[in-house]
């Protein structure tokens, strides 16, 4: 699986520097689409699940689902693909479909570079989402399109995105926030400080603020689930000095010195940038498996926000310095949930 993977990585980066866009493409893009969606939908369903944190308690949810407290989404999805004798990997597929479908439209339709979108999603939440946290794929999906409805000011289909994202995982409630966040502006100061203070909050108040306990409260009104984490944690990946967040950080912070250059190819990069620092700060909060599962889903913005690279990077010799960094990127995170995380084999 993990060769596959990589080819498929390697292949839509040629693309990428060749083409702006798919679109280049001509009539066959929909061709292009739609067997490129199909490939990713079936590698999904019928993948290798041995080393996926989630997948044993999903195939456990799936003939008991009594087992422990999911959402109506999932049960309704389960007796689907049981009424229609599909069995386990009908229950994949159907996720399959709802997330890599809604997540390849929003990526085509609202990514500012569509090929290298697609690079950085198939490295990274492809495999921690579509893969792993399969309730949590829909609602991230759904953010991707909910973003640039609330940059056209859509606030009542967003309203309704937020409320379909919460069906399929408690954590998209998390979405509201993002409501009080303007995006036709941004105080690069003011960003730049609520970073510098939650580096301090995650040196210094860690044991703190782990030891009030809030995981154990928001599980037992089932905010949160254990999920097989453990709920008092906090380990590299919640640290705002590991490679992954580290990676979020960087780029955000050098989007915002540079927004102005970026605004008037893709207006809606203030409200991206907004989100994904608003995804660190929640990361670099010690609350375990709260602040993970929420940071994850806002992080997902990064798939828009990566791309942005290409705007402020020297763009001599077509981009050749935004594309060697993307390029770069997808795969040190593809090599990080694969040989790091050691998510697939």
């Amino acid at each position: 699986m993990t060769i596959f993977i990589y080819f498929t990585l390697i292949i839509l980066l040629c693309f990428a520097w060749k083409y702006k866009g798919i679109k280049d493409y001509g009539y066959n893009v929909h061709i292009f689409n739609f067997f490129l969606l199909l490939y990713f939908i079936l590698f999904v369903t019928f993948r290798d699940g041995n080393l996926l944190p989630d997948y044993s308690g999903y195939i456990e949810m799936f003939y008991n689902p009594e087992v422990r407290s999911v959402e109506q989404s999932f049960i309704i999805i389960s007796d689907l693909s049981k009424a229609f004798s599909l069995g386990l990997f009908g229950m994949f597929f159907i996720y399959a479909f709802i997330s890599i479908s809604i997540r390849y439209y929003a990526i085509y339709k609202y990514s500012p570079f569509f090929l290298f979108s697609l690079c950085i999603w198939i490295s990274s939440f492809l495999i921690l989402h579509d893969m792993i946290q399969i309730r949590g794929a829909v609602s991230s999906a759904l953010m991707l399109i909910i973003i640039p409805l609330l940059y056209k000011k859509k606030y009542i289909k967003s309203f309704i995105l937020i409320i379909l994202a919460f069906f399929f995982h408690r954590s998209a409630l998390c979405l509201f926030a993002i409501f009080f966040l303007k995006p036709d502006r941004i105080n690069k100061k003011m960003w730049i400080s609520f970073y510098l203070i939650a580096i301090v909050i995650n040196i210094t108040f860690s044991d703190i603020i782990s030891s009030l306990g809030i995981n154990e409260v928001l599980s037992m009104i089932k905010l949160i689930e254990n999920d097989g984490y453990d709920l008092g944690k906090t380990s590299e990946t919640l640290s705002m000095f590991g490679p992954y967040i580290l990676l979020q950080s960087i780029t955000y912070i050098f989007c915002l010195i540079k927004i102005d250059k970026i605004l008037p190819h893709y207006p809606q990069a203030i409200l991206c940038i907004k989100i994904g620092f608003l995804s660190v700060i929640i990361y670099s909060l010690p609350l375990g498996v709260v602040s993970l599962r929420i940071a994850e889903l806002l992080s997902t913005v990064y798939i828009y926000a990566f791309p942005l690279l290409l705007y402020v990077l020297p763009q001599q010799n077509n981009r050749f310095v935004g594309k060697l960094a993307l390029s770069l990127i997808s795969i040190s995170l593809l090599t990080y949930f694969v040989f790091i995380k050691e998510f697939i084999a």
